[in-house]
């Protein structure tokens, strides 16, 4: 049974692709060494990928994440959304937000 089979209800409404609504509305996180990353941006896009580093859970990367998160297969484009511009646009602030912090 597909997603448009199933009705909870019996009325016209306009239904939303799965895709779209995962875009307009959820985040998933990535980390440093699942490699698959480069295989999720080609089918759903940079959008909507963090990173994580999972610190400070014993099974953290910390402190060589951020240098094994650059050796995966992705695009500069990619990386600058993945590392900073989705957890800006997640939590409404501004791109300079880290130029913001360090001036004080």
């Amino acid at each position: 049974m597909t997603y448009k089979e199933f009705k909870i209800f019996d009325c016209d409404y306009h239904i939303v692709e799965p895709a779209d609504y995962f875009r307009d509305h959820c985040f998933v996180s990535v980390e440093c060494d699942e490699t698959f990353v480069g295989h999720v941006v080609d089918f759903l896009g940079a959008d909507n990928i963090l990173f994580s580093n999972d610190w400070p859970h014993i099974d953290s990367k910390y402190p060589n994440a951020s240098e094994s998160f650059m050796k995966l297969p992705l695009d500069d484009d990619a990386r600058c959304k993945i590392l900073w511009e989705n957890t800006c646009r997640m939590y409404d602030l501004p791109l300079d937000y880290a130029d913001d912090i360090s001036a004080t």
